[in-house]
């Protein structure tokens, strides 16, 4: 890594640190929270929802301040304006709410606009269903349903603190890797800009969270993580002998690695709605990290599991080349995640339901004052103490009475 490498990993930390402060400030003044009206909500106290706002305004600055010291990018004019588009139906959507069937139209006409516009398309199946390239209709469809399920699926999967900015920078630093392999230093800004934003997110956004990401965050992540994706695919396809230690003949394989969490997460949900007969927007607690929470876990030990999960896809990716058969290993993991989960799951849920000592008691409590017997006093009179239980999920909270 180079000195301006860092510089810019340094650079986009503090300026986001700064904004989110800002962001944060404002959000308490003009008191624009998220707040948990709904069953599904995990936090139960008003929390500011516009870290996307603060994530955004840092990349595009540190993006401008360095991109003279870097490569150009190809067709970033679109770029910008899809990412502007999603940008201001995130925050229409964290402010004000939006139709779920309105944002997935965004969603596609920004889709469209790069699919159509841009070299970033799908060109070719690498031998699945034994088809290799493709034309430039069928092309532009599967890019752009490719397009929209990733930013639906990074913006289902931030459910809870730290996941969707841990995926993020994990996903980003990924593809920060592979572009310096491939020389292509414009990609590689905007890899490291937005691994030391979100950085930075991470700081405020730890529980009990500060501030949430929010649509307008959660969307950018998963549309440019699938512009990454394609353009990644389009250099391993142009130079297949890029480095010793990575094939980029299994560059289809790093790709679904990189973004399987998310992958597996939207398609379990989504099959689940639709065998219910509900639309597969339909907000519901079914999501992987939900059934975590549910078990007892927080959020930090879920996004844990989440990434651990993660981690051996990745290691199969970059070690085979893609072929056809190889594609089994990932589907057995893939297949194993969520089993790993709910295994997990289980084993916490059967530690809750142990049997309590007498001289406990179990509650389970919103964010008031509870009065609790806290035996007699000194002076032998009976007495009831407060005691605040409070927690950032409806978990159950074991306290000893005296």
């Amino acid at each position: 890594m180079m000195f301006q490498d860092i510089l810019v990993l340094i650079a986009a930390f503090i300026t986001c640190c700064y904004t989110l402060q800002k962001t944060i400030y404002v959000s308490k003044k003009k008191q624009l929270f998220d707040i948990p009206s709904e069953s599904r909500k995990i936090h139960i106290h008003k929390t500011p929802n516009l870290g996307g706002v603060a994530v955004y305004s840092s990349f595009v600055l540190v993006f401008a301040l360095f991109s003279s010291f870097y490569g150009s990018i190809p067709h970033v004019e679109f770029l910008i304006a899809a990412t502007l588009i999603l940008f201001f139906t995130g925050v229409t959507d964290d402010l004000a709410g939006m139709n779920p069937y309105k944002k997935l139209v965004a969603q596609i006409l920004c889709a469209l606009l790069v699919a159509i516009f841009t070299e970033y398309r799908i060109t070719n199946l690498y031998g699945l269903f034994s088809v290799a390239e493709i034309p430039v209709l069928p092309g532009i469809i599967l890019t752009t349903i490719f397009i929209t399920f990733l930013t639906n699926a990074y913006n289902l999967i931030d459910g809870i603190n730290w996941l969707a900015g841990t995926l993020g920078i994990i996903s980003f630093g990924v593809f920060a890797i592979l572009f310096s392999l491939h020389h292509d230093t414009g990609f590689l800004l905007l890899c490291l800009a937005l691994c030391g934003c979100l950085s930075a997110f991470l700081l405020f956004n730890k529980t009990p969270a500060r501030i949430f990401l929010g649509d307008s965050g959660s969307l950018m992540i998963g549309f440019l993580t699938a512009i990454f994706s394609l353009r990644y695919l389009a250099l391993a396809s142009n130079n297949p002998n890029t480095s010793a230690w990575i094939s980029n003949t299994s560059a289809p394989a790093i790709v679904m690695a990189i973004v399987i969490i998310p992958l597996i997460d939207t398609t379990r949900v989504f099959v689940l709605r639709l065998l219910k007969k509900r639309s597969p927007f339909t907000a519901d607690r079914n999501h992987l990290h939900h059934l975590l929470l549910d078990r007892g876990f927080s959020h930090l030990q879920s996004t844990a599991i989440l990434i651990l999960c993660n981690s051996p896809v990745l290691l199969l990716a970059f070690t085979m080349e893609w072929k056809i058969y190889n594609f089994i290993p990932i589907g057995i993991t893939s297949v194993a995640t969520p089993l790993i989960v709910f295994y997990l799951a289980d084993i916490k849920s059967q530690q809750f339901s142990a049997p309590l000592p007498k001289e406990t008691a179990r509650l389970i409590s919103l964010d008031f004052r509870m009065p609790i017997d806290n035996g007699a006093t000194k002076a032998g009179k009976g007495n009831i103490g407060r005691q605040k239980i409070t927690a950032d999920n409806l978990h159950e909270k074991e306290i000893s009475i005296s």
